[in-house]
């Protein structure tokens, strides 16, 4: 799927987490847990062995709430955004279909995040634009509506041993 494809990369080059196996051949991971399982996902869906260049970053905070790269994969510049789809969605005029790009359908897009967070489930999005010619770094506040929304993800987050004591 043409949508899914594109999700996976955005989930893959936005992402400052590693996982590898260590000597004993069990799987470690390093960063961020939300990242490395996002992370995760995108290799799973076949992009172990995905090759992109990073060339800027906004790292996650608190405040915007998100977190943005800029990135060359293959002969493309695209700036790729995760984190809390309300911010995204603000920055978005536009989602990616499996017709290209289309205008957003912002009461689908609230429709799928309140059924996804009636299960309980932590959610993100992501979203990208192709970079601007002249565009070698970006900056916050990035707010131009020029970005493409791929989609949310749904994870679940269940509360630490700690928490369930309390």
């Amino acid at each position: 799927d043409r949508v899914l494809k594109k999700l996976m990369k955005c989930l893959r080059v936005c992402n400052n987490s590693e996982i590898s196996q260590n000597e004993a051949g069990q799987w470690e991971m390093t960063g961020a847990p939300t990242e490395a399982a996002l992370l995760s996902l995108s290799m799973k869906a076949g992009l172990k062995d995905f090759k992109f260049e990073r060339l800027d970053i906004i790292p996650f905070e608190s405040e915007p709430k998100f977190m943005a790269t800029l990135d060359r994969i293959n002969d493309n510049t695209l700036v790729c955004m995760t984190g809390a789809p309300e911010r995204l969605l603000e920055k978005c005029s536009f989602q990616y279909t499996a017709e290209g790009k289309k205008e957003i359908d912002r009461a689908l897009w609230k429709e799928k995040l309140d059924t996804t967070a009636s299960k309980g489930q932590r959610i993100l999005g992501a979203a990208f634009r192709p970079a601007e010619e002249d565009e070698h770094s970006i900056e916050l506040p990035l707010d131009k509506p020029n970005f493409i929304f791929l989609g949310i993800i749904g994870i679940i987050d269940p509360p630490r041993e700690e928490v369930i004591e309390a």
